[in-house]
């Protein structure tokens, strides 16, 4: 991101990256829903797909996926594979990790663009947020999923709606 940036600037390298990670995200998601759960634990391994279980069980799981990719460090591309196994429609998760991943693309993009043209200080203050937010991220990324696992559990409790059947895929469980 930050050499697409340096190339092509902060609005074409945005662009580029965005194509890119959609492209890429739609591939695995279908991938995914083809393959099942096996073909999931071969990539991630069992320990991340039973951290990632209570994707499964939120009811506010577009809302949740949202979160998870807006957080800069988090393990996006273990999202990209588990998420395909749970309710989320391919249009959802999508349009939700797009939106969630551009803050992110455009401050990497705009580094490298700011480098390329010299604008040092604002390279710097953008690269020290964005990579301490990581940093964070990356540290505490099993408290953050913790986190979320519990808060949206609680609003899931509270929701007295009924659930609507989930549409069966091939080896879809993550045990």
């Amino acid at each position: 991101q930050l050499v697409i940036g340096l190339l092509y600037g902060t609005i074409w390298g945005s662009l580029i990256t965005t194509i890119g990670a959609v492209l890429s995200s739609a591939f695995v998601f279908f991938i995914v829903r083809k393959l099942g759960a096996p073909f999931v634990q071969a990539m991630i391994g069992k320990n991340d797909s039973k951290r990632m279980r209570f994707l499964r069980e939120t009811k506010k799981l577009d809302t949740v996926v949202f979160i998870l990719y807006l957080i800069p460090g988090l393990p996006k591309d273990v999202f990209n594979y588990v998420l395909p196994l749970t309710k989320i429609k391919p249009s959802s998760f999508l349009v939700l990790s797009t939106i969630g991943r551009l803050p992110g693309i455009i401050a990497s993009s705009y580094i490298g663009s700011s480098f390329w043209q010299g604008n040092y200080v604002d390279m710097v203050v953008v690269a020290v947020l964005i990579g301490g937010l990581g940093l964070v991220g990356i540290v505490f990324n099993q408290q953050i999923l913790a986190l979320v696992n519990k808060v949206t559990a609680k609003f899931s409790k509270g929701d007295e709606q009924e659930d609507e059947p989930e549409e069966e895929h091939q080896g879809d469980s993550l045990r």
